[in-house]
């Protein structure tokens, strides 16, 4: 009895398919990031990623679809609520993790690029708003609700005001270059303590 034929074991590694995606994605991220989105082209992102344009219009109708799709491929897993019970705590470990992905993944370079866009409000700026930013705020505004529910901060305490004062300084950092090197617990810890007292001594006024 002849023994029965077996297929060979695939060689392991991403199918070409995944890597020709993976190619574009980071393609269109360096692209993004070295021009800027007007001036960055969907030929330009082939030719950097060693493939044929029409292998990009097959997954992506516009470049649009392309940055956003790359851009949300970086975010993966960065929308995390810690829900600890502590809104210090919660808050303090929503910074530091925003602090270490801003500097030490492509995320980091692509913020400074993406915040012009949201600024002028083009359709890629609009788009990343909506996908991106709008999930990370309704996060941290149910944080901030938990804490007053739980009457860490006062009733009638001022959300917007609240996520502004929280986030408004970490974002500054990171534009203007000086944000610490890795998520440092200790000074988000400083920064939320003095928010926190801050909208405390407000009240709900």
């Amino acid at each position: 009895m002849p023994a029965p034929v077996t297929a060979p074991p695939r060689a392991p590694g991403r199918p070409r398919s995944a890597r020709a995606e993976q190619a574009i994605q980071e393609a269109a991220i360096d692209l993004f990031v070295e021009q800027g989105f007007d001036a960055m082209s969907m030929e330009g992102v082939a030719a950097r990623a060693g493939v044929g344009k029409t292998t990009i219009y097959r997954r992506w109708d516009s470049k649009e679809d392309l940055v956003m799709d790359a851009v949300g491929v970086c975010q993966l897993n960065t929308v995390v609520d810690p829900d600890t019970g502590s809104l210090r705590e919660d808050l303090v470990r929503v910074l530091t993790a925003f602090q270490q992905t801003v500097r030490n993944t492509p995320l980091g370079h692509v913020f400074p690029r993406m915040v012009a866009e949201v600024a002028q409000g083009s359709d890629l700026g609009r788009l990343y708003a909506s996908r991106m930013i709008e999930p990370r705020r309704r996060m941290l505004l149910s944080i901030v609700q938990r804490g007053v529910g739980r009457g860490e901060l006062p009733l009638g305490a001022d959300m917007e005001l609240s996520l502004e004062l929280i986030m408004g300084p970490v974002i500054l950092r990171r534009l203007f270059g000086n944000a610490p090197a890795r998520g440092n617990i200790a000074r988000c810890g400083r920064h939320v303590d003095v928010v926190l007292a801050g909208l405390r001594d407000l009240g709900g006024r």
